[in-house]
């Protein structure tokens, strides 16, 4: 724990962890034990893993989400089995030289750790911030089956509980960040805790609303999930949302909607070139420099992004 904390002012190194509590509020709208509906496998279609369980030494470690003492969270290198029954759930850890402040990422649905590292490499280049990316269960090699909102919650407060818990990080120097559906659970997160800020991308009013736009009134038979634009009202940290303007999977008025739902300090951010899975450091004004603006991430001085 200690070389954990010691990450603020030195580089990467190995870190053996002991479990912590990781207790978690109950889920806004459904039971854990819902069977998961048509609509779960609409908005969590997990993508063919594209990591395996001795990808990234050192970075690929594993949650219990139990905090149950049975086990630890350790770096999992790949020279031995794990269990089939065991459902610790594989995170990202990456550490940067010198930061106070470490990002809690949530993926979108067609992303796994995999394709999501290289976002999660690079935030933590030219941002200078300890990087915690958790997997959804069903995604890459992460047990639990059909991924759920239930479920996905789950994960994301484990990983939050990772980091207030087992490496005693302060709330106040978390930022959580959320792109396209990942913008959920991070509002359920950053909606209970006085985070240091919220970074949504390319979020949705409500699943609901969502599917208005391509089946009309038909979405009104399934019922709804994730309403961020209500979520986004209990939130009392800065909230930066960015939203291409060339999205057309989620429309941009949806992330402009959430916006004006927030009642704290907060930045819109649309830029004119940007689409749904457009790489967001393709351009650093598409995110790099806004987060690294609103945040106030760096000291007043020039730093190459």
């Amino acid at each position: 724990l200690a070389q954990a904390r010691s990450a603020r002012r030195a580089g990467p190194m190995p870190i053996r962890f002991t479990p912590a509590a990781t207790g978690m509020p109950k889920a806004s709208r459904r039971a854990a034990s819902d069977a998961p509906e048509l609509i779960d496998r609409l908005l969590f279609p997990a993508p063919r893993s594209t990591y395996h369980a001795g990808s990234w030494p050192g970075e690929l470690i594993w949650l219990s989400p139990s905090g149950d003492q049975t086990g630890s969270f350790e770096y999992f290198t790949g020279e031995s089995e794990r269990d089939a029954e065991d459902d610790r759930i594989p995170a990202l850890l990456l550490l940067a030289p010198i930061s106070r402040l470490f990002v809690l990422a949530l993926h979108g649905n067609g992303d796994d750790l995999g394709r999501f590292y290289s976002f999660c490499h690079r935030l933590r280049v030219c941002c200078s911030v300890h990087v915690l990316a958790v997997e959804y269960p069903g995604y890459g090699i992460c047990p639990g089956g059909q991924a759920t909102d239930t479920s996905v919650n789950r994960n994301a407060f484990v990983g939050f509980r990772f980091l207030t818990d087992t490496l005693q990080w302060p709330v106040k120097d978390i930022i959580v960040f959320g792109r396209s559906v990942g913008c959920g659970p991070a509002l359920e997160i950053a909606s209970r805790h006085p985070v240091h800020g919220l970074s949504l991308v390319s979020p949705f009013i409500s699943v609901g609303e969502l599917a208005r736009n391509f089946v009309g009134r038909v979405a009104d038979l399934v019922s709804d999930r994730y309403n961020n634009r209500e979520m986004v009202q209990q939130v009392r940290s800065p909230v930066l949302v960015v939203h291409g303007k060339q999205d057309n999977l989620v429309p941009w008025k949806h992330g402009q909607a959430v916006f004006e739902a927030c009642r704290s300090r907060k930045f819109l951010v649309t830029p004119e070139g940007m689409g749904h899975n457009t790489n967001l450091h393709r351009d650093t004004s598409f995110f790099a420099i806004p987060f690294l603006s609103f945040f106030a991430v760096l000291p007043p001085v020039q730093r190459e992004v």
